[in-house]
């Protein structure tokens, strides 16, 4: 047999092997996995959102999970729920979004780069996670308008960050929420609209805004009491 067809087969069985141990591999890591399903348990899900995401299912497989095309990690979650009811002359309904709990042991996820849970009807926050994440950099809880948020000091953790929008979050009770934002040094975009912040005048004098965030950076902010749009170039 020609030499050449011999080496032509062999690298031919090699590249089937390899592309078989590659489909092998491909499902997701089992941590990435159980922290999800622990995220689920807290999470009332009328509208079967989550019905796709079994313990005996590949979890990069579930509705709103995105894995890396190589190592399997998760490192985008996207779950907004934007359901209209034309019946009722298209206003939101919340009923048919996730509620219940945000457990930020989601956060524990190491690869995780994008979170999205905006336009839900999360009630509450909570977290039994040290929330260390150095690859988190965009998170969008916005327009969960019955969520209660009384300190934001695990975001401060997330030196990776880049985008935030807790926009129309009640944090009436978070006084600290400015020393928490402006520590993280990769923050570029942040959005507070509607979030009931109304001990922001006094403290915004004494803030340091272009030296904490990026150039080009735009800062906004909306309360009962004041309104302002702050772009830092």
């Amino acid at each position: 047999m020609d030499s050449n067809n011999i080496i032509w087969k062999r690298k031919y069985v090699f590249a089937m092997m390899l592309s078989t141990l590659c489909m092998m591999c491909s499902c997701c890591n089992e941590r990435d996995k159980e922290i999800l399903l622990k995220f689920k348990e807290g999470v009332t899900d009328s509208s079967g959102l989550l019905s796709s995401w079994k313990q005996e299912q590949d979890c990069c497989q579930w509705k709103g999970v995105t894995c890396h095309n190589i190592t399997a990690r998760v490192i985008h979650l996207a779950l907004s729920c934007d359901y209209y009811d034309a019946k009722e002359d298209e206003e939101y309904n919340s009923q048919k979004c996730l509620a219940g709990d945000i457990n930020l042991s989601l956060l524990d996820m190491e690869y995780l780069q994008h979170l999205d849970l905006s336009m839900n009807d999360f009630k509450t926050i909570s977290s039994d996670s040290t929330v260390n994440s150095t690859t988190l950099n965009y998170i969008d809880l916005s327009i969960n308008k019955n969520l209660f948020i009384t300190s934001l000091e695990w975001l401060s953790r997330i030196s990776s960050l880049e985008y935030i929008d807790l926009s129309n979050i009640n944090l009436h009770m978070e006084s600290n929420w400015l020393h928490f934002v402006t520590v993280l040094p990769s923050l570029v975009e942040l959005h507070l609209e509607g979030c009931n912040l109304e001990s922001i005048s006094p403290s915004l004098g004494y803030a340091n805004l272009a030296h904490h965030l990026r150039p080009a950076t735009k800062y906004i902010a909306k309360t009962s009491f004041l309104e302002f749009a702050l772009l830092v170039w």
